[in-house]
């Protein structure tokens, strides 16, 4: 299920990942919050009244992610360099 928008199917697919690593919601709020954020861009995809818009919105959003993560990494919890396998 994709919006066939790059900019919001790249904010969606980074999303959970980025949000974990900025810390912006608390653990078990960020998969419904993630959920609820892609219902509204796929159904707003839809709508040819908003579509257009949608790139920009974003676009805005991954900015204030990116902001959020103040140089962090999204990279999902990388192992410690002093474990072993």
């Amino acid at each position: 299920d994709r919006t066939g928008i790059a900019a919001c199917d790249d904010y969606l697919s980074s999303y959970l990942a980025c949000h974990r690593a900025a810390g912006i919601f608390a653990p078990d709020q960020l998969q419904s919050r993630y959920e609820a954020m892609r219902t509204n861009l796929l159904r707003d995809s839809q709508n040819p009244e908003v579509r257009p818009q949608l790139a920009e919105r974003c676009n805005s959003l991954a900015r204030s992610l990116r902001e959020a993560l103040h140089g962090k990494s999204c990279a999902a919890n990388p192992a410690p360099a002093t474990s072993s396998p």
